[in-house]
């Protein structure tokens, strides 16, 4: 625990803001990912919100790209809204299909990712 304390001194150190960013980038991403599904899964509109408001700084800043792809990335917190309707509506495929084009994109993301 000790190693773990003096570790988060030392980059809160370097730079204050990194924590920021390393805990808005890929955890948020994953953990997203994994409230929106067990969203759907379960039924529960309110964890969709709790990912569309989790995944909304990472997709602004995925704005900035140079690709095509990245100007598409604001629609993600658009998207899991509209998912988060369609659970309320009892529209379960059309959200499973919504969820499936949404992680879809960060799917290529991570490929891109990779590959650089």
């Amino acid at each position: 625990m000790n190693w773990l304390k003096t570790q988060l001194e030392w980059l809160l150190i370097q730079d204050p803001g990194s924590l920021l960013v390393a805990s808005l980038g890929w955890p948020a991403v994953f953990f997203s990912m994994i409230l929106s599904i067990s969203g759907v899964y379960l039924k529960k509109p309110l964890l969709l919100m709790f990912a569309a408001i989790l995944i909304s700084p990472i997709s602004l800043y995925l704005l900035g790209g140079n690709n095509w792809i990245g100007k598409l990335f604001p629609l993600l917190p658009v998207l899991l809204s509209i998912c988060w309707y369609t659970i309320r509506k009892k529209m379960y495929y059309t959200s499973w299909s919504i969820l499936i084009l949404t992680y879809s994109s960060f799917s290529y993301l991570v490929y891109l990712v990779i590959k650089k």
